[in-house]
């Protein structure tokens, strides 16, 4: 609990002298569906992988829904075909990879900035993209915006734990390569999003967190565990370095994909 509470309180991760709505456009304009390709392999007994864990946290056939930050919207296969799904991104790569793939309902546009009517969404949602939004309050509130009363909000966000001991040491060796973890624009804990959600008026938060695994059986594996990390300013011998450092889990190695699940409604007009 005391490291949960100290990176809520430590929630803007600092990375001097990056300009974070450039190095998105660059990252995801290089790399489109990289999130989903890693999400895709992490797995758990129960749960699948983690779009099927997030859409468990939604009503079974909302008739509108919105997802904001949605890249490729790897999301829009879980919902039924005459679902009206809106999915929002600042990145044509990922929108275009999106519409490449049949995924349908593709808007450019800004998370804190949706280009909808308030309160026309039965869910909202955003996988992965909450934490790398500048001001995640203020994305938070649009999602909260287009809801309507009754409707609920899911986000899947990035958590420290659970781990296993054995974790510990394999997490060591890839965060010394890279002379430091992965980055990203703000860090959202479940202190930090309880908070959050008070202010853009929701209510009856549920938080939950779950261990997820990413299979290392291959070099093509670590490779693309390590160019799914956010490295702004990391060099690419170091990038090298983490990949070898994790090629050496293959065939049977993994890595512990720790996630949280953040739900919350509109209340309904009585």
């Amino acid at each position: 609990m005391g490291r949960e509470r100290a990176a809520d309180r430590c929630a803007t991760v600092s990375c001097m002298g990056v300009d974070w709505e450039r190095y998105l456009a660059a990252y995801h304009g290089e790399n489109p569906g990289i999130t989903e390709r890693v999400l895709r392999q992490s797995v758990h007994r129960d749960h699948g992988n983690p779009y099927r864990w997030l859409r468990a946290g939604l009503p079974p056939e909302p008739h509108v829904v919105v997802d904001a930050a949605a890249g490729n919207l790897p999301l829009r296969p879980l919902f039924a075909d005459d679902t009206a799904y809106v999915g929002c991104d600042l990145s044509k790569s990922e929108l275009t990879l999106a519409a490449s793939q049949g995924r349908m309902g593709v808007v450019l546009a800004d998370i804190n900035r949706l280009p909808l009517a308030d309160e026309c969404a039965d869910a909202a949602l955003s996988s992965m993209g909450l934490m790398l939004a500048v001001k995640p309050q203020r994305a938070l509130d649009e999602l909260a915006r287009v809801l309507r009363p009754g409707g609920t909000l899911a986000l899947l966000l990035p958590a420290q734990w659970p781990l296993r001991p054995a974790d510990v040491p394999r997490l060591a060796s890839l965060i010394w390569a890279l002379r430091g973890p992965g980055s990203m624009p703000n860090v959202v804990g479940p202190r930090r999003a309880r908070q959050m959600i008070r202010k853009a008026g929701l209510v009856a938060p549920d938080i939950q967190r779950v261990r997820f695994r990413f299979p290392i059986a291959s070099a093509a594996d670590a490779e693309l565990a390590v160019t799914a990390l956010y490295t702004p300013g990391r060099s690419e011998r170091q990038r090298d370095q983490a990949v070898s450092a994790l090629e050496r889990l293959a065939p049977d190695g993994e890595l512990p994909v720790p996630l949280m699940r953040v739900t919350a409604r509109k209340a309904a007009i009585d």
